[in-house]
């Protein structure tokens, strides 16, 4: 299992983008098959938060 905190650790990221960013690692395998607007909006946020996160 990934540990998120040393992902994150030193990064200025929103509580949205820590939301999102575990959904993408507990999710690995399908959301490699969506595209951007699609996890945005499983994730009840913009198609521009998931940009920032990449």
């Amino acid at each position: 299992m990934i540990d998120i905190n040393k992902l994150i650790q030193g990064k200025n990221l929103t509580e949205i983008e820590v939301h999102v960013l575990k959904y993408i690692i507990k999710n690995i395998d399908t959301v490699l098959q969506k595209s951007v607007r699609e996890i945005a909006k499983e994730n009840y946020t913009s198609p521009s938060t998931v940009i920032r996160l990449s």
